[in-house]
């Protein structure tokens, strides 16, 4: 089960050229705030054999720090921090220790959004029988903080008349709810206006948007997920779009920037129903550059960009767990990605891929562009002449 669509909303679209973009200074970019951790299976991870704590601060060991030491010098500065803060969360994990920033502040909650994140992403879903080619035995293959997961230790999928009952739901609920739309590559989706929240400005890159998922047998109980929707219809968050995929994941997509409130009350209605929710993701966008203008692609979804379905190339599936093997193959997946090492259901930069565009010839118009993204969606950029993004990758 593989969720391979592209986004409704990023789907390839033509803009203006960049002249006629309205432009902010660059130096009011901000960083985007992380967003609560919510889980697809609730687990508490915080049981760990405490011995003493860790630090940002604190010197990694050498294994682990050759390998950030190896990192190409035209990574973004911002993921490149990101990368390092991802190496010591897995440090901190490997020696069950607990772990500040710099000031002494507790990062265990942030840490904690990684692992749900990491263990809920295909990166390491393959592991789990999720596919012969790549069934490995988790207790070699993992470490402990990961395959002990119990989210992680079963797929229970629906059957065939499960399934078609899940089907006949949902044709049901957005034929009475919901208008259709066709997207550029023939995908169906279902759009939703009433108790929607208000959608708020336009990014360039549509990476303000966030998508959540109800999957498997989560599907089961049809009536209580009706329940569900109509109590975040009622409290005006339903999501603006939703898919069915392959008829066993239900994908929710909000076409807005939620606030944390917002995210909190999704996550709550959620759990007060006892449906298992996986949360927020961000599909993958890409800015391709033409000799007069420029066009928003999509890279990749949130699933396939952290290794579902075999689109991003860097799966772990090395039958037995080294730290430092297990970070490298993690920050390669994450970089072609586009992803944030620390948080990876979001996006950390926005690839500008130049194909045939002369770039010394271009300078002055790729840098426009670069402000005007960093500007709108406050995020850096990397500039690219190839879609194939490698993070140990040196410069000529």
């Amino acid at each position: 089960m593989t969720e391979t669509d592209k986004s409704p909303i990023i789907g390839r679209r033509t803009v203006l050229p960049s002249h006629q973009v309205n432009r902010e200074p660059a130096t009011h970019v901000r960083k985007q705030e992380p967003t609560p951790i919510i889980l697809r299976r609730k687990v508490d991870f915080r049981e760990l054999d405490v011995k003493e704590t860790k630090s940002l601060v604190d010197t990694l060991p050498t294994e682990l720090q050759e390998v950030l030491d190896d990192l190409s010098p035209n990574v973004p500065q911002e993921w490149r921090q990101q990368a390092v803060e991802a190496a010591h969360y897995i440090n901190s994990l490997d020696s069950s220790q607990e772990i500040t920033d710099e000031n002494g502040q507790s990062l265990v909650e942030k840490r904690q959004r990684f692992t749900d994140q990491l263990a809920n992403s295909g990166f390491v879903w393959g592991v789990y029988n999720r596919s012969s080619r790549w069934a490995l035995d988790p207790t070699k293959s993992l470490p402990n903080w990961l395959h002990s997961r119990k989210d992680l230790q079963k797929f229970e999928q629906l059957s065939d008349s499960e399934q078609e009952v899940v089907s006949n739901f949902y044709k049901e609920y957005v034929a009475k709810h919901a208008t259709i739309h066709t997207s550029d590559d023939g995908q169906k989706y279902y759009d939703f206006t009433n108790g929607v929240p208000n959608k708020g400005k336009e990014t360039i890159t549509g990476v303000h948007r966030s998508k959540g998922y109800v999957e498997e047998t989560s599907l089961r109980n049809v009536q209580v997920l009706e329940k569900t929707l109509e109590a975040l219809r009622k409290q005006k968050i339903h999501p603006h779009t939703t898919k069915l995929f392959d008829r066993d994941r239900l994908v929710l997509y909000w076409d807005s920037e939620l606030t944390d409130e917002q995210k909190s009350q999704i996550e709550s209605v959620f759990d007060q129903k006892g449906i298992e929710f996986r949360a927020f993701g961000q599909d993958v966008p890409e800015v391709i550059l033409t000799n007069d203008r420029y066009q928003v692609d999509s890279r990749a979804s949130n699933d396939s960009s952290l290794g579902d379905g075999g689109h991003n190339p860097f799966r772990w599936d090395d039958p037995e767990y080294n730290s430092a093997k297990f970070l490298r193959q993690y920050l390669q997946m994450t970089y072609w990605g586009c992803k944030d090492p620390t948080e990876p259901y979001r996006v950390s930069f926005a690839p500008i891929i130049t194909q045939d565009v002369n770039i010394a010839e271009n300078a002055d118009r790729i840098k426009e562009l670069q402000q005007s993204i960093e500007a709108s969606d406050h995020l850096p950029t990397v500039v690219t002449a190839r879609s194939y993004l490698n993070c140990f990758e040196k410069l000529n």
